[in-house]
């Protein structure tokens, strides 16, 4: 009795449920016509229960496929439960919805198949994700494979997992051998080990830069030496799982230019310097010591009193005496310019500071020098890179920039030096690439940055009209 009387709240409860659900819960006849519909069916379909009621199921297929409700029904009538059936159907509005179907068979008291439910579930955003996370797969296994860069995905104990044809040509090995094979495995891969550990510790730490760059060495099985711009990063494969991955990309050819181009221009440079210096000592042993004696001489004229010949008066011989010394002093500036002897030997800021007040007291222009940091020595090319720099900074700011005020800054930083030459001067407009000021005759600071690159620095130039100019190098130790 008591069984009995609990069947209308059982059946109270179930009827809740359905009505209470999120998934479509649909009733039908085995014949395929649809007995029941819950609000939630109403909510996927578009239909209500007025108009889905007493229609046959079928109306929710696409035209012309229909097998499958057939087919559904005919394994129900067995008794069978079908779950998870995925499979397209239609709503109200034509929209077209994926959909995973959970069929089964509805008994009466006594145990007899009477009919059938359904239980469906919208898996249409779910399927679009698996669909373009497919295709994302599809799209990098494309390009890993076809890459011209090498690379090579591994654990975080360094076993690797993937590795493509340009990655295998590096090391010169097949793919197949290398699968599986712990990067400690290989000599030629013994620079990869610090990355790993590096990365394994990073996701230890939890810290969000897991991104690596750098410059290494491998060497290829025939003994020869590749060097590699690397990008490590870390990635998850399906079901989260780290793993790292090694994107190389061979510079070997261009470091090797690289420095070719830099013994060349360090050789330009010191033929320079070499063709300064030979100038410069010429200048002094012929011209400079023959004004000079030219000078004595007059000074003789001067201390004997001989009289005037030809109208040439005592006063004409002073004023040869002043333009002999004016043109001696001009010839010693021109000298020191072209190689100034103080820098070999008292280093880069004594001469900057010569040229400071050299400039100073030539033009009458404030200039001065601001050193921060502690002074070090640095490679001679280095210090002359640096000076004729700042020399030819200068020039350009007597001769174009109408300043009143020049300061020169030279930073010793840890690893890192740094000179600016700042005027206030008109200033003028920089175009996009420093190269294209060749253009309007500003060779000079083309010539500048040519020196900083082949030194691997960097060079930067700020200015605008009415604005001033900054010329400022830094140069990594």
């Amino acid at each position: 009795m008591r069984k009995q009387k609990n069947i209308p709240h059982v059946h109270q409860r179930l009827a809740a449920i359905v009505e209470s659900s999120d998934d479509a819960i649909i009733g039908k006849t085995l014949d395929g016509i649809i007995t029941d519909w819950n609000p939630g069916a109403e909510r996927l379909y578009g239909y209500s229960a007025e108009e889905a009621i007493d229609h046959p199921i079928s109306m929710l297929c696409l035209e012309h496929h229909t097998e499958d409700i057939s087919d559904i029904l005919d394994k129900v009538k067995q008794g069978k439960r079908v779950a998870h059936y995925e499979t397209i159907r239609v709503k109200k509005n034509g929209e077209q919805i994926h959909v995973s179907l959970t069929v089964s068979p509805i008994l009466d008291t006594k145990n007899h198949i009477i009919g059938a439910s359904t239980i469906a579930r919208n898996i249409t955003r779910h399927k679009q994700i698996t669909e373009a996370l497919a295709e994302s797969e599809e799209r990098y296994r494309s390009l890993f494979e076809n890459a011209s860069d090498g690379i090579i995905v591994c654990d975080l104990d360094g076993d690797i997992i993937m590795i493509n044809q340009a990655m295998a040509n590096l090391i010169g090995d097949k793919i197949h051998k290398v699968k599986g094979m712990n990067i400690a495995q290989f000599p030629s891969l013994v620079s990869f080990q610090s990355p790993v550990a590096r990365q394994r510790g990073l996701l230890t730490s939890e810290s969000k830069d897991t991104v690596d760059r750098q410059e290494l060495r491998i060497t290829h099985k025939d003994g020869t030496e590749r060097i590699v711009e690397t990008v490590t990063s870390v990635m998850h494969f399906g079901g989260g799982m780290p793993v790292i991955q090694f994107i190389l990309r061979d510079v070997t050819e261009q470091r090797m230019a690289h420095e070719l181009m830099r013994t060349y221009a360090d050789r330009i440079t010191q033929a320079q310097e070499d063709e300064r210096k030979r100038i410069s000592q010429e200048l002094h042993d012929d011209t400079i010591q023959g004004l000079a004696n030219l000078g004595m001489e007059i000074d003789t004229l001067i201390s004997v009193n001989q009289k005037p010949s030809n109208g040439i008066s005592a006063k004409q011989i002073e004023e040869l005496r002043t333009k002999t010394e004016i043109l001696l002093e001009g010839i010693r500036r021109i000298t020191q310019g072209l190689r100034p002897p103080m820098l070999g030997e008292f280093g880069l800021v004594f001469a900057l500071q010569w040229l400071v007040d050299n400039t100073k007291a030539q033009t009458g222009m404030e200039t001065y020098l601001k050193i921060l940091g502690n002074e070090r020595r640095a490679l001679p090319e280095t210090e002359t890179i640096l000076f004729r720099i700042t020399q030819e900074a200068l020039h350009n700011v007597v001769k174009h920039s109408e300043a009143t005020k020049t300061k020169i800054q030279l930073e010793f930083a840890p690893r890192k030096t740094t000179l600016s030459i700042s005027d206030n001067g008109q200033g003028f407009e920089v175009p996009e690439t420093i190269g294209m000021l060749a253009w309007s005759g500003k060779l000079g600071l083309v010539g500048m940055q040519e020196r900083v690159r082949f030194l691997d620095g960097k060079f930067t130039l700020k200015s605008g009209a009415d604005k001033g100019t900054t010329v400022t190098v830094e140069l990594k130790e």
